[in-house]
């Protein structure tokens, strides 16, 4: 037996009154455990400012990403301007090395 059941047997009180005290321990002991539950919920809520930190910085980041792909976008639609007006003048130059290249024909034809 542990000391406690032996200190209870030799306890000279009324039964009466040894079950009152041993109720108001059980009260005690509940009221602690209700204490510390009632920590460990406020702590579960304070979190609730950390998850509406995060959604903030994860709308913040939706916001730059949608900003960069503007940027992107509107950067290969100059590039594709560039790239057409350069495949213009490359067109243009074959046409013109084309035409001075007959014209070297008809004259070599000609003198011949």
């Amino acid at each position: 037996m542990s000391e406690d059941e032996t200190r209870m047997l030799d306890d000279a009180r009324p039964f009466e009154e040894r079950v009152i005290s041993m109720l108001t321990e059980i009260r005690g002991d509940v009221r602690r455990l209700d204490e510390r539950v009632q920590i460990l919920e406020r702590k579960s809520y304070d979190t609730k400012p950390i998850w509406e930190r995060a959604l903030a910085e994860n709308i913040e980041i939706r916001r730059i990403v949608e900003d960069l792909r503007r940027i992107v976008d509107k950067g290969f639609i100059e590039f594709n301007r560039k790239v057409d007006v350069f495949n213009s003048d490359l067109l243009d130059m074959r046409w013109r090395v084309r035409d001075i290249e007959e014209a070297h024909k008809t004259e070599d034809t000609r003198s011949t």
